[in-house]
C-alpha cells in the first residue's frame, strides 16, 4: 500500500492541474485504472504501480530516468509499454498506434490487461468526444481486441460490450447510419 500511495502522489504531482475532457481532474483516471488493475492483479505490485503511472511519461514533463529513480526498472519498463509513441514527422497516428500495439504484444500479459482497462475507462467519456475522433478511437479499440489477445477475457468482453453501446449510441459502423 505504501508504494501505491507513493505512486498516486507522484502521478498527482506530475499531472498537476491537468483536466480530462469534461473537466474532471486528470488524476482520477489513473487512480481508477490502478484500482481496477489491482482487482485483477492484487499480488502484482509493479503492474498496479505502472497502471497508476501509465500516463506520466506521455502527458507530463517527467522522463523515464526520473521514474526509474523513483520506482525502478520493472515499473518504468511497464509504463513505457503503456506509453504512446510521440508524434514524429512522417509517421501518422494509425502507424504509431500499430507500432504501439505490436510493442504491447511483447509486454507481460498483465500489461495488455492494463491497456484494456485504460481504454475502457477512456471510453466512459465517449459522449464528450468529437465525432471524428470517436470514429478513430472506436476503430483503434476494435484493433486492440484483435491484437491484445492475452488480456483477461473479462476485460476483453467489457471492452467489446462498451464498443457495442457506443456504436448503438453514435452509429459509427457503416450500415448503422
Amino acid at each position: 500500500q505504501e508504494n501505491f500511495f507513493r505512486a498516486y502522489y507522484f502521478a498527482r504531482q506530475a499531472h498537476g492541474d491537468q483536466l480530462r475532457v469534461g473537466g474532471e481532474k486528470y488524476i482520477n483516471h489513473p487512480f481508477r485504472v490502478a484500482k481496477r488493475t489491482e482487482e485483477f492483479f492484487p499480488d502484482n505490485e509493479p503492474v498496479v504501480i505502472a497502471a497508476m503511472l501509465h500516463d506520466v511519461l506521455e502527458d507530463t514533463d517527467v522522463d523515464s530516468d526520473w521514474m526509474h529513480d523513483e520506482f525502478g526498472f520493472v515499473v518504468t519498463k511497464y509504463v513505457k509499454y503503456l506509453t504512446k509513441t510521440p508524434k514524429v514527422e512522417g509517421i501518422n497516428r494509425e502507424q504509431r498506434f500499430l507500432m504501439d500495439l505490436n510493442s504491447m504484444t511483447h509486454a507481460p500479459e498483465a500489461i495488455e490487461s492494463v491497456k484494456l482497462i485504460d481504454r475502457i475507462d477512456n471510453l466512459q467519456t465517449a459522449d464528450l468526444f468529437k465525432r471524428s475522433f470517436l470514429k478513430v478511437y472506436y476503430r483503434e479499440s476494435l484493433q486492440m481486441l484483435t491484437m491484445l489477445r492475452r488480456a483477461k477475457e473479462e476485460l476483453r468482453e467489457d471492452l467489446y460490450e462498451t464498443l457495442l453501446k457506443i456504436n448503438d449510441n453514435h452509429k459509427l459502423e457503416r450500415g448503422s447510419e
